[in-house]
């Protein structure tokens, strides 16, 4: 009875054993899979767009609708100087007072 029981608990280790090993094979593939899924996630956060290289600037102000709608307080009147700075350091602004044309 005793030889039994010893032979049991030996068996039970293994199966033990082998349960965590492949519980920790398991695991591994998982943090695998999880880590290029976290690279390819931050791949297409931050996508070069080689034709521009992210270079267009979309600007949406009152300041570029027509003169009639036009108000003429003091934050449309620098809008057309931040875009010309922008222009002067490399980038290409687009204008709109309309958010709805800059979404093409």
């Amino acid at each position: 009875l005793h030889l039994k029981l010893v032979n049991e608990i030996y068996e039970i280790d293994e199966q033990i054993d082998q349960l965590t090993k492949f519980s920790g094979e398991t695991q591994a593939k998982f943090q695998t899979a999880a880590k290029s899924i976290r690279e390819q996630v931050s791949k297409m956060e931050s996508l070069r767009d080689d034709s521009l290289d992210n270079g267009v600037v979309l600007f949406c102000s009152q300041a570029f609708a027509t003169s009639h709608e036009t108000s003429s307080s003091t934050s449309t009147n620098v809008v057309p100087t931040i875009c010309n700075q922008l222009e002067d350091s490399g980038l290409i602004v687009q204008r709109s007072s309309n958010p709805n044309s800059l979404s093409e």
